[in-house]
């Protein structure tokens, strides 16, 4: 789940999507983005974190499949009125950006795909908070390898561009707060142990960050 595969994967989807035509017509149900987000909602209904996690990897190629299929059938496909119908607040917030997440990385924008992915933060942390379980961990740590992964990509097409790379900088910010939120470990104690891998990455990313610094 490191930035440069994350990179490779987005660069590899958009070589077979245009070297197979129209996936929708070679591989892809029609029923494709429903079944998935009905999933999505069976895991978060089910409490399922390991499937979750699985599910929201921003590597995971059958959502981008699916993603790619409604994109591919409606150029201005918004995921928002499908997931406040079927998902429960505030995952319906954490989960329609990070579709529209999917959706830019899908065409090659990591910038945009940046930008929804941070606005999955809050509404998580919501959530999190809420929990009486430690069911969420696994999703925190997904989110959080989401965000550091898009981030380190979306600078990467900055600097290509000519323009200074912010997002990670953003980005360690919104993993010190998810990093304050496990800590305090609000409704159920054992949530804490998600500070472990919030630190990992809040470490590897400012690494990245000061590594970077003295390149430049």
């Amino acid at each position: 789940d490191d930035p440069l595969t994350l990179r490779t994967s987005t660069i590899i989807w958009r070589s077979v999507l245009k070297s197979c035509g129209r996936p929708s017509e070679r591989y892809l149900t029609m029923s494709s983005f429903a079944a998935y987000l009905g999933e999505v909602a069976a895991a978060i209904r089910g409490e399922e974190g390991s499937t979750l996690k699985h599910l929201l990897n921003a590597n995971n190629v059958d959502a981008r499949q699916a993603v790619f299929e409604a994109t591919n059938t409606n150029p201005r496909w918004d995921p928002t009125p499908s997931c406040s119908s079927r998902l429960p607040s505030p995952w319906d917030e954490v989960i329609a950006p990070h579709f529209l997440c999917m959706a830019a990385l899908v065409k090659g924008s990591s910038v945009e795909a940046y930008n929804h992915i941070a606005n999955c933060v809050q509404p998580f942390l919501r959530s999190f908070r809420a929990d009486t379980s430690a069911w969420c961990i696994e999703p925190m740590h997904c989110l959080v390898h989401n965000v550091h992964n898009v981030a380190s990509a979306a600078d990467a097409e900055l600097k290509r561009a000519g323009k200074k790379a912010s997002k990670l900088t953003d980005a360690g910010r919104l993993l010190q707060q998810c990093f304050s939120t496990a800590l305090q470990g609000q409704g159920y104690k054992p949530k804490k142990l998600a500070t472990l891998e919030v630190g990992r990455n809040i470490q590897s990313l400012h690494k990245h960050i000061h590594t970077h610094g003295r390149k430049t």
